[in-house]
């Protein structure tokens, strides 16, 4: 006769995936066991469990309260995979769901505070920082896992401020010859939900530096931008490099995107005038 195929729920999958990574009572984390999936989806399953009723009666929520608040987790974590230093954030984060889930008011203040201390530890370094160990090392991957911290980090400030960033780093990488690499950081950027930009000057110096070599990937910038910046940008292409075919390239644009949007420019698209 042919083997009964028997079924698990979800709930015991998640279990039997989160077991492997605690003692035989899971009283204790077998940190000396963790492997790569354990540190970076540990979190994910742990949380999948808080409203299950654990025949071994279990108490998976006090178990994830205890991974997001504890330090042992966030320093394996940080040893395995050195420049993914916002990966502790993503099991504050889970934690922080479980307890609105539970209406746990007093561990949701307490974790959302947790949450800011770690950012703010964090950002402390800032992405340029971060780019200081990029080509110490043969090693592409590494330095892959470099400019991907530097962009993680950047992804932690404000919308506006993360612009700037990415533009910087796109300069920095373009001063190092690292052509591939700027592009990578600039259609990262774009790829991502942008805002209209404030006090634009040093973006407006950064998009004439990196616009000449990188048009195709930073021509959306113009999207951001009032029309006094662009104008700015414009000036400096022909005052400094006498580049009236830019500045008419630019300007082809902004019209083609005016007949996309209805006859509307990027300010009469921004709800205020003052958009920056």
């Amino acid at each position: 006769m042919p083997k009964e195929i028997s079924f698990i729920s979800e709930e015991e999958a998640h279990r039997k995936i989160v077991e492997k990574n605690y003692d035989d009572n899971c009283n204790y984390l077998s940190l000396d066991y963790l492997d790569e999936y354990g540190l970076r989806y540990l979190a994910d399953h742990v949380y999948a469990l808080v409203s299950y009723r654990d025949p071994k009666r279990t108490n998976w929520y006090l178990k994830l309260l205890q991974l997001a608040k504890g330090s042992e987790f966030e320093q394996k974590q940080l040893e395995y995979f050195p420049f993914e230093t916002d990966l502790p954030l993503k099991t504050t984060k889970r934690a922080f769901e479980a307890s609105l889930e539970k209406e746990d008011a007093v561990r949701s203040v307490e974790l959302l505070l947790l949450n800011s201390a770690k950012v703010i530890h964090i950002i402390k370094e800032s992405p340029l920082s971060v780019l200081n160990d990029l080509y110490k090392d043969a090693s592409n991957s590494k330095n892959n896992y470099i400019l991907e911290k530097a962009w993680r980090v950047a992804d932690l400030y404000d919308k506006e401020a993360r612009i700037r960033w990415y533009l910087v780093i796109a300069w920095y990488l373009d001063y190092k010859n690292d052509i591939h690499a700027s592009i990578k950081t600039l259609d990262t950027l774009f790829r991502k939900e942008l805002v209209y930009v404030n006090n634009g000057y040093i973006i407006n110096h950064l998009v004439y530096f990196l616009y000449p070599r990188y048009k195709d990937s930073i021509v959306k910038i113009f999207d951001y931008l009032p029309n006094d910046d662009i104008y700015i940008i414009c000036s400096l292409f022909i005052k400094n490099k006498n580049n009236l075919e830019t500045v008419l390239e630019i300007f082809r644009y902004i019209k083609n995107k005016k007949e996309n949007t209805n006859g509307k420019t990027n300010l009469e698209v921004c709800p205020s005038d003052k958009v920056l």
